[in-house]
């Protein structure tokens, strides 16, 4: 009888260990990225990413120049408000690379709409963390933006790094 109630144990323990819980932090392995971030340095650490940082003076006049040597430009929640006005709008509709807005509760509305700044403008509401946001001009002129969650699907949290990690494979991937 106790070998009975032992081997239950054993089965109930090794389908609890085997059952879908929070998944194994990833990392990014893709291919070498080079970033440019305005603003505070991104807290992520990775042999493959390469993170420059770029001055705000004259930044507007720039966009071919960092769509030509970067592969997406990360803006910082330091310099939200300040990118957000309209000297800069036509700068994030021409960028050819991906923007990734962190930490940005209003997504990328702010920066490519003129009127509005990341303090006019409102609340996305829907639970996320930062936005990418690519124009892509040519025969398609569309615009596409990814949102990124501090939750997964299951509603358990992830840490920023996943979240960084997240946002450069879809940055490999564009």
């Amino acid at each position: 009888m106790k070998k009975g109630y032992l081997l239950v144990l054993l089965l109930v323990l090794s389908l609890a260990a085997c059952s879908p819980g929070h998944p194994e932090k990833a990392e990014y392995d893709g291919k070498p990225l080079k970033i440019a971030f305005a603003g505070e340095k991104p807290e992520y650490t990775n042999e493959r990413v390469t993170f420059e940082e770029i001055p705000l003076d004259g930044i507007a006049d720039k966009a071919d120049d960092l769509s030509a040597d970067y592969d997406a430009l990360f803006v910082m929640p330091d310099v939200l408000e300040e990118l957000s006005t309209d000297e800069y709008t036509s700068f994030f509709r021409s960028l050819s690379i991906p923007s990734a807005f962190v930490d940005a509760d209003k997504g990328h509305l702010p920066f490519i709409t003129e009127g509005v700044s990341y303090q006019t403008g409102f609340d996305l509401d829907n639970g996320s963390h930062s936005t990418v946001y690519l124009n892509t001009d040519g025969p398609e002129n569309r615009e596409d933006a990814w949102y990124f969650y501090l939750e997964d699907e299951n509603g358990h949290d992830k840490s920023l790094e996943e979240v960084y990690t997240e946002i450069l494979q879809r940055v490999e991937e564009l």
